[in-house]
């Protein structure tokens, strides 16, 4: 139990978390599965319907609940994620792969713009700068 009153109780299948159960002054509980990949397919709060967590066959996300998640076919980049109306895209340096710039938009109004370039300081190594559009 903690100072403040809150007890959790940790489940387990084997080594793998199954949820977390929590009484006292917070009350509540949190529940995950796992396919045989070990990769988590849901999370579940309280009596919430679960969040389905989806993978593509190199195990990387593609979708947690109603937000998709879009890949580049050769980097496993995520390239897009897709939430209802929003859309958030995501684009990388051809270079090292780092991030260089997001863009979010609702529908088709831009909501933010953001990129990083690496920059050179005294020699002495590389860094990021991140810049606002």
């Amino acid at each position: 139990m903690s100072p403040d009153g809150v007890t959790q109780i940790n489940g387990y299948s084997g080594s793998l978390p199954t949820g977390w159960a929590y009484s006292g002054t917070v009350s509540g509980s949190v529940g995950f599965t796992f396919n045989d990949d070990f990769l988590m397919t849901s999370k579940k709060v309280n009596t919430s319907s679960p969040i389905t967590l989806a993978y593509d066959n190199d195990g990387l996300i593609v979708s947690a609940g109603d937000q998709t998640i879009t890949r580049n076919t050769t980097t496993g980049f995520a390239t897009k994620a897709t939430l209802a109306d929003i859309t958030e895209n995501y684009a990388y340096s051809a270079l090292y792969g780092e991030l260089s710039s997001t863009q979010g938009k609702h529908l088709t109004s831009n909501l933010y713009k953001a990129g990083a370039r690496r920059a050179r300081f005294l020699g002495t190594g590389l860094c990021f700068k991140l810049h606002f559009c």
